[in-house]
C-alpha cells in the first residue's frame, strides 16, 4: 500500500493542506505559477505525455515530505531498477524506512546518500537503516537538497528546501524532467569526496 494514488485531490494554494500526514493528499502547487497540482498531474507529465524536457515548482504547505515524492515517482513511473542518488542535511527514521522499503520490493536498484556528517549524531538509527541498504554513502559537511531519480522510464532532478524529514512546515522546491540534469546532479553527487569530517565548527 503506497502513501499516494492517482486520485485528484487538489491542494488549494490559497490555504494549507491538513497537517496530519496519515492525510497527505496531493502534489502541492503554486497553482499560478506551476501545473503539477495532484499526484496523478505529476505521474502523466513524468510518464511522457509532455516528452520534452519540463520543470515546474512545487509547495508542500506540510502536506507531505521528500520521501512520499520519491515512493510515488519510484513506484507509479520508473519502474524496477531505478537508480537513485540524494544529499540531504537530515533523515527521520520514517524516510529511511520508506526509502529501504523500495529497495526490498526491488525497485531501487542503485542507492546512493550524501549526507552531512553530523547527521551520524543527530539521526543514528535512520543513519543505519539508510547505510545498510545503500551502495555507497558518504559523509561531508552537506546542506544541499537534491534527490535525482534515473530509470529506463525516466530521468527526474527534485532540487529544494525539504531535507528528508517530517517537517510540518512549508517546503518549496523544483522538479525537472531534463535527462542532462539528472545525469549533471547524478555525477556530481557521486564525484563528492567522502570527508568523514568530525569537525564540529560547520
Amino acid at each position: 500500500m503506497t502513501l499516494f494514488s492517482s486520485v485528484d485531490l487538489a491542494v488549494q494554494a490559497a490555504k494549507p493542506a491538513p497537517a496530519a500526514f496519515s492525510q497527505i493528499p496531493t502534489i502541492g502547487s503554486f497553482q499560478e505559477y506551476g501545473e503539477i497540482t495532484s499526484t496523478s498531474d505529476l505521474i502523466r507529465r513524468l510518464q511522457g505525455a509532455d516528452p520534452a524536457p519540463w520543470s515546474e515548482m512545487f509547495v508542500s504547505y506540510g502536506a507531505f515530505a521528500m520521501h512520499h515524492l520519491v515512493d510515488v515517482i519510484v513506484r507509479e513511473v520508473a519502474g524496477e531498477q531505478a537508480l537513485v542518488s540524494i544529499a540531504t542535511w537530515a533523515m527521520s527514521e520514517q524516510s529511511a524506512r520508506t526509502i529501504a522499503q523500495l529497495v526490498s520490493d526491488g525497485l531501487i536498484a542503485n542507492l546512493h546518500l550524501t549526507l552531512d556528517h553530523k547527521i551520524r549524531n543527530r539521526s543514528p538509527e535512520a543513519v543505519q537503516l539508510a547505510e545498510n541498504v545503500a551502495n555507497s554513502a558518504m559523509f561531508a559537511k552537506c546542506h544541499a537538497k537534491c534527490t535525482v531519480i534515473r530509470s529506463p522510464k525516466v530521468n527526474v532532478t527534485i532540487i529544494g528546501s525539504a531535507n528528508y524529514t517530517r517537517n510540518p512546515r512549508m517546503e518549496i522546491g523544483v522538479i525537472t524532467s531534463c535527462s542532462q540534469t539528472a545525469a549533471m546532479a547524478d555525477q556530481w553527487l557521486k564525484t563528492l569526496v567522502d570527508d568523514g569530517t568530525d569537525d564540529d565548527t560547520l
